[in-house]
């Protein structure tokens, strides 16, 4: 029982770290467009750019933040790598449909795309140097 519930606790604080790093990615780009008044269309291949270097941004700060990894099976850190950016991309795909439902404006990051790619960067590096 202990092992599950380890699990389960490492899983999720390994799926919060992108999760609240793409939160606090979309709220600095939402004031900084606003601020800004920029509301003009940038094309999708550079959006997808942008928020792919701004997840290797995050992620070097979550590793600066925190070295290692909290799940220590490789095993299971490979699994945590191929489900937690479907998840987080799914968790943003919702978002932005509450966000249009309410009918607020929903930045390309609320998509399931753009949160996929962006979680699925900031694990690799996560991954690949977060340590042990």
């Amino acid at each position: 029982m202990d092992i599950i519930f380890e699990f389960v606790i490492s899983f999720l604080t390994e799926l919060g770290g992108p999760l609240i790093f793409e939160l606090l990615a979309e709220l600095g780009l939402r004031s900084a467009a606003s601020a800004l008044g920029h509301e003009k269309e940038i094309h999708p291949f550079f959006t997808l750019i942008g928020y792919i270097v701004l997840a290797l941004i995050c992620a070097s700060i979550s590793i600066a933040i925190h070295r290692g990894h909290y799940i220590k099976d490789v095993n299971l850190q490979y699994l945590h790598l191929a489900i937690s950016p479907i998840l987080v991309g799914l968790i943003m795909k919702y978002r932005g449909k509450f966000l249009q439902s309410k009918e607020k404006k929903a930045i390309r990051l609320d998509s399931f795309l753009y949160g996929y790619a962006f979680a699925l960067t900031f694990s690799l590096v996560r991954f690949k140097y977060g340590g042990t």
